[in-house]
């Protein structure tokens, strides 16, 4: 058996604005005509119907009929939250349902036991109506029939809160056949052409051969004869409930210290990791968010798994190494913990490029290292695309087929052979100051630099790698202009570089920024 909860009036009872015969109220639908906007009554109460007001009026001849009409707007996140509300109502009922319809829930009653007859039936469907009610306050009827036409219908045609209609197809259209063909709900235009053909009730439109109904009215109509002739079976698209892989927790008493914080957090990365098994599901990523008493902002952590995992206990240790230094602004008031579902990782095996052994214990390393540093300077360097001397920029940290890959370097394998007579020359090595020395560079006459001193104290006593304090250049080579992102003034840099052999015999890099005015000691050859 299967029962179609079914809520009538949806818009307005979405709104809390519920047909009790004596409120006149009525919901707007925009319609779109012509490029301009025009809104018509699309559901009203019994109240406003006795007034004079129809469907299909726009807002004014609404107003006309019945002043005193309240009028609202259709609200798509009202009814949105009233069909959750249906739903959850229905997993809690069968495990087998279906979103038919805005306002309407079709249960699979197979397995409920204790539905030997009607009248428990109709008891059963009470049950369900009354547990709706308490729930949301949404006043709904349950229709039960052996297919779900005939459950929805019996569901319009319930004067209570509960409406049963005999399993079998042969006692279900007994009971419809005197009934007005209206209940079927049909259109305006097929509406009219039954009235034209003299086709008054339920069994006379049975009566009719449905070969002949359905060439001569179409889909629609062979749709409609069904329901008289007492429905036709179909599969249920069944609906679940999103899985929630989520646990919150609001402190009575604000947390001061990390030691609670993270006693709650195990018990939630146990509860959400036992979630995602019984789902057989992996997490690729774990959100971590503190809410602090105000006005202090709350602290949120995307902890990323370079290998999707349903270990609680690795959960903890990716949540502890984040938080471990956590500088608390106030006491903790909440804390909230999410895994974000992700496919497990497949990737080639590659015989020529090292792999991770333990994919946790990196991702527990990195988290330590952004706990210490900060996440802005954890990452991958990467050569940007410009000219600019020393340019990188940090990557977050990818799987190797996320990466870009590089060019292949060519070894002995793909190296050439040029022959017996060809010699390959180097050049001198360049040993960098990371970061560049600031220095103080006298220039001659013909612009290029004639002394080099570097300030005392930079680079400590000794000056690292060699660094000169203080020499005089005797021979410069330069300059050589670069420059780049010129359209961009917060990103523009020009530089010159120039090579000066100093009077201690060393060979030095030397750039001049010449948007900045300074002068850099780059490093030395050699």
């Amino acid at each position: 058996m299967l029962a179609a909860l079914y809520v009538p009036d949806f818009p307005l009872q979405a709104l809390r604005c519920f047909d009790d015969g004596v409120l006149a109220a009525a919901v707007l639908e925009v319609e779109h005509v012509g490029g301009k906007e025009r809104a018509r009554v699309a559901v009203r109460t019994a109240a406003a119907a006795a007034l004079g007001v129809e469907l299909g009026m726009v807002a004014a001849q609404a107003q006309a009929r019945c002043p005193r009409i309240a009028l609202h707007y259709r609200d798509a996140e009202a009814e949105a939250r009233a069909q959750a509300a249906l739903l959850a109502c229905a997993n809690d009922f069968s495990p087998d349902f279906e979103d038919t319809a805005p306002g309407c829930v079709t249960l699979d009653l197979v397995g409920v036991r204790g539905l030997g007859d009607l009248a428990e039936a109709e008891a059963f469907g009470e049950e369900i109506a009354q547990a709706l009610r308490e729930a949301s306050g949404l006043r709904a009827r349950v229709g039960m029939a052996g297919n779900a036409d005939l459950a929805l219908l019996a569901a319009r045609l319930a004067e209570e809160s509960a409406l049963a209609l005999p399993a079998d197809p042969e006692g279900a259209r007994a009971l419809l056949a005197p009934l007005p063909a209206g209940v079927l709900d049909p259109g305006a235009d097929l509406r009219g052409v039954l009235a034209l053909w003299g086709i008054r009730t339920v069994g006379e439109l049975a009566a009719l051969p449905r070969d002949a109904v359905a060439a001569r009215l179409g889909r629609e109509a062979a749709a409609l004869w069904d329901r008289a002739a007492g429905g036709k079976p179909r599969l249920l698209r069944l609906a679940r409930a999103p899985d929630s892989f989520a646990q919150r927790i609001e402190l009575d008493y604000g947390a001061e210290s990390l030691e609670p914080l993270l006693f709650l957090l195990r018990r939630m990365a146990e509860t959400v990791a036992a979630r995602l098994a019984a789902a057989y599901l992996n997490a690729g990523e774990l959100a971590v968010m503190v809410e602090f008493e105000r006005p202090a902002p709350p602290l949120e952590r995307r902890l990323r798994l370079p290998d999707p995992s349903a270990d609680p206990a690795l959960f903890f240790r990716v949540i502890h190494a984040a938080l471990e230094g956590l500088g608390a602004p106030a006491p903790a008031v909440c804390v909230a913990l999410e895994a974000l579902p992700a496919r497990p990782a497949h990737s080639q095996f590659d015989l020529f490029q090292p792999s991770l052994r333990d994919p946790a214990r990196f991702a527990e390393t990195l988290a330590q290292l952004e706990a210490m540093l900060g996440a802005d300077r954890v990452g991958r360097p990467e050569i940007p695309p410009s000219h600019r001397p020393g340019a990188f920029v940090l990557r977050p940290l990818e799987d190797a087929e996320a990466a870009p890959k590089r060019p292949p370097t060519p070894g002995a394998a793909g190296r050439r052979d040029l022959g017996p007579g060809h010699r390959v020359q180097l050049g001198v090595p360049l040993r960098r100051f990371r970061p560049p020395l600031p220095a103080r560079v006298v220039c001659g006459q013909d612009g290029a630099p004639a002394e080099v001193t570097i300030a005392a104290g930079e680079g400590g006593s000794g000056s690292p790698g060699g660094a000169p304090r203080e020499r005089r250049v005797i021979r410069a080579a330069g300059p050589w202009r670069l420059s780049g992102h010129w359209w961009e003034r917060a990103a523009a840099w020009a530089v010159e570089e120039w090579d000066a052999e100093l009077s201690s015999g060393r060979l030095c890099r030397l750039s001049h920024d010449r948007i900045a005015k300074r002068w850099l000691l780059e490093g030395i050859y050699g």
